[in-house]
């Protein structure tokens, strides 16, 4: 009886111990969501991080590493016992366009753990304008155009355009007069009465959002 007692203790006492104590060990692992950026520079974009854990409650710091010079991370918490951080990413406004590999970082009681970050920087938007040719000849009475070239970055909205320094007697004429795509045809027309000189113009352009740009345009009435 008495080794009857002592098998049946055993047998309940391990099986409760598989029970409790038994299954994986302690684990976790970072989980990104989005798992990769794409932004233009001067942006601050955020990730979501996920601490998938595993018979594992105890604190995670977390942290940044392989950023380029004007890109940081701030986390929030920095350190977290939970399973939920955000993650702000603070890209500068000259940071070279270009693909960079950022990890992120986490150091608990079972280990270090990694997890990639793959960030695309692209060209903040912008324009810029050229005039070709830069100088015209147009004698009294006459017309010439020259060609507008906007030449974008990340940016694809309209620019409209003008002529700052026109002498009384010349006209000018886009066409077209807000253009969104790359070029327009500038047309000057000389009046009769135009004194012979050298006018220096300027082309402009303007888009609500990025404001203004201009380049200058030399007119030569002989």
């Amino acid at each position: 009886m008495k080794r009857f007692l002592f098998a049946a203790v055993a047998a309940l006492s391990l099986s409760c111990e598989d029970s409790t104590g038994g299954g994986e060990e302690p684990n976790y692992a970072l989980l990104l969501a989005p798992a990769a950026l794409n932004v233009i520079q001067g942006a601050t974009p955020t990730v979501n991080v996920t601490i998938d854990r595993t018979n594992f409650t105890g604190g995670v710091a977390l942290f940044l590493t392989g950023a380029p010079a004007q890109v940081s991370g701030t986390f929030l918490p920095a350190s977290t016992n939970t399973s939920a951080s955000t993650l702000t990413i603070t890209v500068g406004g000259s940071v070279t366009p270009g693909a960079y590999n950022l990890v992120v970082n986490g150091n608990g009681a079972p280990g270090a753990r990694t997890t990639s970050l793959p960030l695309t920087v692209m060209p903040a938007p912008n324009f810029s304008l050229e005039i070709t040719p830069a100088t015209l000849t147009i004698a009294r009475g006459a017309s010439d155009t020259a060609t507008i070239s906007i030449n974008r970055s990340s940016f694809t909205g309209p620019v409209t355009l003008g002529v700052n320094g026109l002498p009384a007697g010349v006209t000018s004429a886009f066409d077209p007069a807000a253009p969104t795509t790359n070029t327009s045809r500038l047309t000057l027309t000389v009046g009769a009465a135009v004194p012979s000189t050298t006018y220096n113009l300027t082309v402009t352009g303007n888009n609500p959002q990025l404001g203004d740009r201009s380049a200058a345009l030399s007119l030569i009435v002989p």
